[in-house]
């Protein structure tokens, strides 16, 4: 049987992930200080296109030209979050002109992506879709994706690489988007 002060030995050091936390929070408030000093008054359209992006400088111009500024009537607005780095990637899409947020440090797709979503909730946006920064995803499907929302048939959709057509050289990412027939397909859901 385990005794209180085993219990008190065996827990993990909570100093290294508050320092942790800590870190993470300071970087995220730089680039959100950066982003409202490029951006003071900003106000996305109703749609986000919201791309996050680590060391894309090869693809990423290639993916926001083919950006969609409407789906149907509604105004697109383009969100990359650059995640980190060491390459030319926020300087690729501050030059495009899209809405760029940059992370000092690489903090990992997911931190991206949410920091994205904060971006987007806190500057007006209704409708958020992610795309990948090496155009994986075809922006030109936005709006089959977001028409089950506009609908209100659904409350989320998420795309299918399985029902997709896959059209990735890349022979490690092959094997994640086995694709077997047709355009992608969303997938709408109810929550």
């Amino acid at each position: 049987m385990a005794t209180q002060r085993h219990r008190w030995l065996t827990r993990p050091d909570s100093r290294a992930a508050k320092r942790s936390a800590k870190l993470v929070d300071y970087v995220r408030h730089r680039a959100l200080t950066d982003f409202a000093d490029r951006y003071p008054n900003v106000h996305f359209g109703p749609v986000v296109a919201l791309v996050a992006a680590y060391n894309e400088e090869d693809n990423i111009g290639d993916v926001l030209k083919v950006m969609p500024t409407l789906v149907g009537d509604l105004e697109v607005s383009t969100l990359v979050v650059v995640d980190g780095g060491s390459d030319a990637t926020a300087e690729i899409a501050l030059d495009t002109g899209v809405y760029t947020c940059v992370l000092p440090v690489n903090l990992g797709q997911g931190a991206a992506l949410r920091l994205g979503y904060q971006l987007a909730s806190d500057h007006g946006a209704r409708y958020v879709v992610t795309l990948d920064a090496d155009g994986q995803n075809d922006p030109a499907e936005m709006a089959t994706m977001l028409q089950p929302l506009l609908d209100d048939a659904a409350d989320f959709v998420i795309a299918s690489r399985r029902l997709g057509v896959d059209q990735t050289t890349d022979r490690f990412r092959r094997p994640g988007s086995a694709c077997t027939r047709g355009p992608s397909t969303p997938s709408p859901a109810r929550s």
